[in-house]
């Protein structure tokens, strides 16, 4: 699917109806960019680097691989990586190598293309060829020397005759028609004295003419081509220092609040006059880490006080070279819409930093009916029975490595997993702070992951909190829940001392939320509907229970509605990481207000917890609505921002005349929609909040 630049403007109007007109429009990228797979032919399963450069930067960026005659994004890729070599896409690069290790198992012509922002514009594109095990082929050990270097041409698959030879012509001589370079027979001789099928010939001192260049396995004393490659021979165009990775992204329209900068600049023969470098945002100077590393240096800046919410902003680098050479780059970027939180000073904090590993605070309890096949207590093995509940834990552990499925070889890939749980979407903001480390110090925490037994299942409760007097309560939590296609994070509360218990969120997978034919969330279906593969558990009374999400739910449903049911991202490592407020309506100057967290899993990764709180807070004035456009990947992002409550979301083809309809998808707790581009129709669209 092509992706369409937006262009926005926004509009107010009277009556309680914000407007925001949509232009499409489409424009040719910029094509700079160049890619080179390592060799021209492979055998199955050689691997495959392919080097790319002067690309556009951004995380997303990628590298697909696929058979000739298949446009990308006609069909899946057969290979692919970011820019990265990641299949997350961390960090975006300019230039650089992605690897593929396992190669192809096909032989025929492939192509690898570089594609722009997670998606199928093409930036650049070369091809190669995989050719049956047995065939002869030829490899250089690079594709680029330089004048007078050592070449060095490995062959296999030959014939192993004594006057088979290696030969190096200019690009588009025909062996044959002139003398070659360069040549040897395949024993390395000038004589041919014996047979060879495979070997690497050094051709010592190289090639001292600048161009395109060959090298071909020649048959027998004669010009039959068995196999060839291609590789060039050029004077380094620049010896200077080159920015090659920068984040944030140039135009990247979903920057945390939090400003961050990241350059890598590769250095040369010349060097970067460290006292020269300089970084601005908007024109500002601000403080910036160093580092060197090999021929890399890597320029850092990070600041806690956060941007507005969609606001637009430039970071600006400069530098000098050791001959006195200058360079400058700047990136522009938009921040993500996003809500502030502001809390004042807690009624009730617990922070559980004062609680002992393993153990809970005072007068807060658990529940488990997880399945423990491992009573061990080892808080380095997620399946031991230190994990059986929810207990307090150091979060720096998640720093480092875990035993998984209590197995003594856990693979590198397991043991390094859960260092995702410390990772946050950035998008959090308290009192004017971007909140980057969710956990800090001991944290509670909860776990379903890499633990065998057929289910876990665990709840716990906070001590009773007195709120006599108190208006206006509200609940915050730090939360590092990470959401599986089966599990469930609830959060209840109590103004009686746990005898009946309220709503205040659900966690699911947005599969498994049920929408009736109005449109609207099925709360009853939604918590009443069986699943296979939802935790199951057996009770003190011995009955079996679970396989439907409400086996977990204390509230009655018919108290719970659409907007205390909010969807994550199934396998996200960031997407549920964030500071959560709730109003807790019913618990104003009540004296035995209650807490209660459940989390239900099958092997379904974890939730921790950090500072969680109680605050009263005033409302503010009403803050008029905003609605802002952002480029996303497959379509339009419409976010909107302030006091939006009561209204609803509309768009139409045209202000004069246009019907306006509710756009689909819209709940009464949303804050924001993904459009698909298939529904952006026309050549414009108007999108308003209308207060009915």
């Amino acid at each position: 699917m092509k992706h369409h630049p937006l262009q926005t403007s926004v509009r107010s109007t009277q009556h309680a109806i914000v407007l925001l007109w949509v232009v499409l429009s489409a424009h040719a990228l910029a094509q700079s960019a160049s890619i080179t797979a390592d060799h021209d032919f492979y055998i199955p399963g050689d691997p495959i680097v392919v080097s790319f450069f002067g690309g556009p930067g951004a995380k997303k960026d990628w590298v697909g691989v696929y058979p000739e005659g298949v446009v990308p994004g006609s069909q899946g890729s057969t290979l692919w990586n970011y820019v990265d070599n990641t299949r997350g896409g961390n960090t975006g690069f300019t230039e650089g190598q992605v690897s593929f290790p396992t190669g192809l198992s096909f032989a025929g012509k492939w192509y690898a293309y570089l594609l722009a922002n997670d998606g199928y514009t093409i930036l650049a594109e070369t091809s190669f060829t995989i050719v049956e095990p047995s065939a002869p082929f030829v490899h250089s050990d690079k594709r680029v020397y330089k004048p007078g270097e050592n070449i060095s041409i490995t062959f296999a698959n030959g014939p192993a005759n004594p006057k088979d030879w290696i030969g190096i012509y200019p690009e588009g001589v025909v062996p044959g028609t002139q003398a070659s370079t360069l040549w040897f027979y395949v024993d390395g001789s000038g004589t041919g004295a014996a047979g060879q099928a495979q070997g690497t010939i050094l051709f010592r001192g190289g090639l001292s003419k600048v161009g395109n260049y060959a090298a071909y396995l020649l048959e027998n004393d004669g010009y039959t081509q068995l196999a060839g490659e291609t590789f060039k021979v050029q004077v380094s165009a620049n010896d200077t220092p080159r920015i090659t990775a920068i984040e944030p992204a140039n135009d990247s329209v979903d920057a945390p609040p939090g400003p961050a900068f990241s350059a890598t600049v590769t250095i040369a023969s010349l060097k970067v006059a460290a006292t020269s470098v300089e970084l601005t945002l908007d024109d500002v100077k601000v403080p910036h880490a160093m580092k060197a590393e090999g021929d890399k240096l890597f320029i850092t800046y990070l600041a806690d006080k956060a941007l507005p919410s969609a606001s637009k902003h430039i970071f600006k680098l400069s530098f000098a070279d050791s001959a006195g050479g200058k360079y400058s780059q700047a990136v522009s970027f938009t921040v993500r819409a996003y809500t502030e939180v502001k809390l004042p000073s807690p009624l009730f904090l617990e922070t559980f930093d004062s609680v002992g590993e393993g153990k809970l605070p005072t007068g807060w309890t658990e529940k488990s009916y997880s399945e423990v096949q491992n009573d061990e207590i080892d808080f380095n093995n997620l399946d031991s029975a230190a994990y059986k509940t929810w207990t307090v834990v150091e979060a720096s552990r998640f720093l480092g490595t875990f035993l998984t499925y209590s197995n003594v070889e856990t693979p590198a890939g397991e043991a390094n997993d859960y260092q995702r749980v410390l990772r946050s979407s950035g998008l959090s903001v308290v009192n004017g702070v971007a909140v980057r480390q969710l956990a800090k110090g001991r944290m509670l925490f909860s776990d379903s992951g890499y633990r065998r037994g057929r289910s876990q299942v665990m709840s716990l409760e906070t001590p009773d909190y007195d709120l006599s007097g108190r208006q206006a309560v509200y609940l915050s939590f730090h939360s590092l829940w990470e959401q599986n296609q089966d599990s469930l994070a609830a959060v209840e509360y109590s103004v009686n001392g746990g005898q009946h218990w309220l709503p205040v969120v659900y966690h699911l997978d947005s599969p498994d939320v049920v929408v009736g034919d109005s449109g609207l969330v099925d709360v009853q279906a939604t918590f009443t509907q069986e699943h296979g593969d939802v935790a199951r558990y057996t009770d003190e009374l011995g009955n079996e229970l679970g396989g439907a999400f409400g086996a977990f739910v204390r509230a009655p449903l018919e108290l719970i509605s659409p907007q205390h049911i909010q969807t994550r991202v199934n396998d996200s490592p960031t997407d549920g990481k964030r500071v959560e407020l709730f109003r807790l309506d019913k618990a104003d100057n009540q004296k035995q207000v209650r807490i209660r967290f459940t989390h239900a899993g099958t092997d379904s990764w974890y939730w921790g917890l950090d500072d969680v709180g109680l605050y009263s807070i005033a409302p503010e004035p009403p803050v008029a609505p905003q609605l802002v456009a952002q480029k996303s990947a497959g379509g339009l992002r419409i976010a909107w921002v302030g006091s939006a409550t009561g209204f609803v979301l509309e768009s139409a083809d045209s202000l004069v005349g246009g019907a306006w309809t509710p756009v689909a998808g819209v709940s009464e707790g949303s804050s924001e929609i993904q459009i698909k581009e298939a529904q952006l129709t026309g050549s414009s669209r108007y999108f308003r909040l209308r207060k009915p």
